[in-house]
């Protein structure tokens, strides 16, 4: 009577394993896009600089700057990290 027998057999047990280890993929995946893409937009906003006036205050309007060029560079960054992990398998 202390035996466990799980409910979904050994291939559901696979199943469940198999799902996981593919999500902390994806997660590790989702975190390098969002870690590169900071990097790949701070860099752009270094050489391009504040090029749009978003707001009238100097300091809201640099943070801004960075926000636009931090957005502007996830698809690269997604490109960049998906298809380069994606190359390795």
């Amino acid at each position: 009577w202390l035996s466990y027998t799980p409910r979904f057999g050994t291939t559901g047990l696979r199943r469940i394993e198999k799902i996981c280890k593919g999500a902390e993929e994806d997660m590790a995946a989702i975190f390098l896009t969002f870690v590169s893409s900071v990097f790949i937009g701070g860099g752009l906003w270094l050489v391009v600089g504040s090029r749009f006036q978003l707001s009238e205050e100097e300091e809201q309007n640099e943070r801004l700057n960075f926000l636009l060029c931090f957005i502007g560079s996830l698809p690269i960054s997604f490109v960049l990290v998906f298809f380069g992990l994606g190359g390795m398998d």
